[in-house]
């Protein structure tokens, strides 16, 4: 007896079936498979050059499937294959822009600070969901859960577009916010993935101390400095003051030692003979002056220069306390960042495991939807933590050499 044929036949998806992977497509709703007519033809057009190995550059090749249950010749199912996911123009990882806002008491302004976090688990949680409310929808078709089942689904799927489509509207936002503080065009930035996917290499793995480097403190301990000058200076205006002078005077004469009326011709008519000095005389002189008013006025201004100079110095110590507190902390955020870096792969495989069972007690009628909904919320948060912790890292070092004063600290690390 002749064995029965496969109920499916796996073969790779052509222009010819345009009509009916399209009626697939707008029945799914699915990510990889457009609605549009037109688009649908490209992409099958596409994957048959890609079988057909005419498209040189193989990154942009693509590659359809479909299943087509044999005694009707009707297709089923479709999937497909991307060359290569994320290139150059169509990145695989986003980046969002956002910003950490910190007050200065010392100089009385409010810094705002733009830095980046990772949106590709946004984009990833779309995927999962787009994947998930097509396997809801065709249990959904064929009886096998409750239609309320694929309007969850739904309004999940709706729900991760519009997180994605929001991280990408403030990611825009941040980058024209970027674009004005460097004053230059908007424009697409291209930004170092470093900070997410490694850690520094030569972590501090004892407390740093010391802020003797800090410029800011030092640029404070120079004020102090001038200060108390300036009040020696004004303390030594009311002592009595020294002057020394003197005073030389030469004189010149044409006329010579014997002349007299009896004599007149003994002059000499050259101007040299007339300029040439021949007489002088001089002064030296010590002055002593001391005004004694001047006692009072100037023990008021040294009073004043000494509230200034007490000022100042409590300015030092609250700026160094401060910026030793913050050192302090810095310390503390780089440990809790390490720890939540070695924790945050165990959670992503605890809610990723998670996730799957719940998703197979659901493809088998065991669990609810809300149930499945519940752990995709989970694996998403423990996949954001994921790319979060390592930002998390760099972060507190950055925040440590700021403190410190030792930029190399962070500098040092690539």
């Amino acid at each position: 007896m002749a064995s029965a044929l496969p109920s499916f036949l796996l073969r790779p998806a052509g222009p010819q079936d345009h009509r009916q992977i399209l009626r697939l497509a707008r029945e799914l709703d699915s990510t990889n498979l457009p609605t549009d007519s037109a688009e649908l033809a490209e992409v099958l057009e596409r994957s048959a050059k890609s079988f057909a190995g005419e498209i040189s550059k193989r990154e942009h090749s693509i590659y359809v499937f479909c299943a087509e249950e044999i005694g009707r010749r009707r297709i089923v199912a479709a999937s497909m294959i991307i060359g290569k996911h994320g290139t150059p123009s169509s990145p695989h990882y986003y980046f969002e822009m956002d910003a950490d806002e910190r007050y200065s008491h010392t100089l009385r302004r409010m810094f705002r600070h733009p830095f980046l976090r990772l949106r590709y688990s946004m984009e990833v949680n779309l995927s999962r969901v787009a994947q998930l409310r097509d396997v809801i929808l065709v249990r959904t078709v064929n009886g096998l859960n409750a239609g309320v089942d694929s309007t969850i689904a739904n309004a999940e799927l709706s729900k991760a577009r519009i997180a994605v489509t929001d991280a990408i509207n403030y990611e825009q936002n941040q980058a024209a916010n970027l674009a004005m503080q460097l004053g230059v065009n908007n424009q697409s930035f291209s930004l170092d993935s470093i900070y997410i996917s490694q850690l520094p290499v030569r972590l501090p793995w004892q407390p740093v101390d010391g802020i003797s480097n800090n410029p800011e403190l030092k640029y404070m301990a120079a004020r102090v400095k001038s200060a108390d000058l300036s009040a020696k200076f004004i303390s030594k205006t009311s002592l009595p003051k020294v002057s020394l002078f003197g005073v030389m005077q030469d004189r010149g004469s044409g006329f010579g030692s014997g002349y007299n009326p009896n004599i007149p011709s003994s002059y000499s008519q050259s101007y040299l003979d007339g300029i040439n000095p021949v007489r002088g005389n001089y002064l030296v002189g010590v002055g002593i002056t001391w005004n004694l008013t001047d006692l009072g006025r100037v023990a008021s201004r040294v009073k004043s220069q000494h509230y200034q100079s007490d000022g100042l110095t409590n300015e030092y110590h609250y700026l160094e306390n401060n910026l030793t507190n913050q050192l302090k902390e810095g310390n503390k955020q780089l440990a809790n960042a390490l720890q939540k870096y070695h924790e945050a792969p165990i959670q992503l495989k605890a809610a990723g495991d998670a996730y799957e069972q719940k998703k197979t007690l659901y493809s088998n009628g065991l669990t609810t939807i809300v149930d499945v909904t519940q752990t995709l919320y989970n694996l998403n948060r423990a996949e954001t933590d994921r790319d979060l912790a390592s930002t998390s890292v760099w972060q507190a070092l950055l925040y440590m050499a700021g403190s410190s004063g030792n930029f190399n600290l962070f500098i040092n690390q690539f």
